[in-house]
């Protein structure tokens, strides 16, 4: 792995870091290993999701593979070139913190939630932290295996910017976009995990938004790029939220003048 997926295993690597701890060595049954089975048996989940699918869920496929590709072929060159010729200085400044989501924001925003947990100790925020690190996981390893198998040339190549320049033998890695990859994938667990707070939803899929739109305001990626990406972070987040629902992965944030750590409950069904 490189990139941001290489970067974003330091999120689930600080859980597992964590979990080294007095509070867990105790434990007869390990955090880490716990947690590690968790974490492949949600992947593994992923893999299979669409066998289980209903009809909205392929209609929701179908309408966003269709959206994708009406926009390669008829939207994305007359969106790039009308960015590129109607800039604004202020607008391009106020987008430079989005340059970040690609690892630093989404790793702040994790810890942020992993350090509420210990100082609240409030185990749903903890548990949302995780959910995050595996969301974000996912998504980039999925972004990573998917820009090198398209080869598609970003909009800022050197050569005249063509959105039907794909080749796998290429150096081409604009599709799809892993800044709004990573921007999604946070947005949605943590919209779904406090969802009855509407003005959360709205700012976390705003400002995932926002990264999508900088990437193509700094000439990074095409229209295509954005809502692919968009799209299936979206889906992964989603998934990994509402299957550790489902299938709860119980941490406890432990803070004692002794220890200070992690413990874990995994129901037997």
């Amino acid at each position: 792995m490189t990139g941001a997926c290489k970067k974003v295993t330091l999120a689930v690597w600080i859980v597992i870091f964590l979990a080294l701890s007095p509070a867990v060595k105790s434990q007869p049954d390990s955090l880490v290993r716990k947690s590690f089975s968790h974490f492949v048996n949600t992947g593994v989940g992923l893999v299979k999701s669409p066998a289980t699918w209903n009809k909205t869920d392929w209609m929701v496929l179908g309408t966003s593979a269709a959206l994708t590709t009406a926009s390669v072929f008829f939207i994305d060159k007359p969106v790039q070139q009308y960015l590129s010729t109607n800039r604004n200085t202020l607008i391009e400044k106020s987008l430079l913190p989005f340059e970040y989501v690609d690892f630093y924001i989404p790793l702040t925003i994790f810890a942020g939630f992993a350090t509420t947990s210990f100082v609240t100790k409030n185990n749903y925020t903890l548990e949302t932290a995780y959910m995050i690190a595996e969301s974000c996981f996912y998504s980039a390893l999925l972004t990573r295996t998917v820009k090198a198998i398209s080869g598609r040339q970003r909009p800022n190549h050197w050569q005249e910017p063509d959105p039907h320049s794909w080749d796998i033998h290429s150096n081409g890695r604009s599709f799809y976009s892993g800044h709004t990859t990573m921007a999604f994938a946070v947005a949605s667990v943590v919209a779904w995990r406090y969802r009855d707070t509407s003005w959360v939803t709205w700012v976390s899929y705003g400002l995932a938004s926002a990264a999508g739109f900088q990437r193509m305001y700094y000439n990074r990626h095409w229209l295509s790029d954005v809502i692919a990406g968009a799209v299936s972070a979206t889906a992964i987040g989603l998934f990994v939220a509402k299957n550790d629902q489902d299938n709860p992965l119980r941490i406890y944030p432990v803070v004692s003048p002794q220890i200070t750590g992690l413990s874990m409950i995994i129901p037997i069904p």
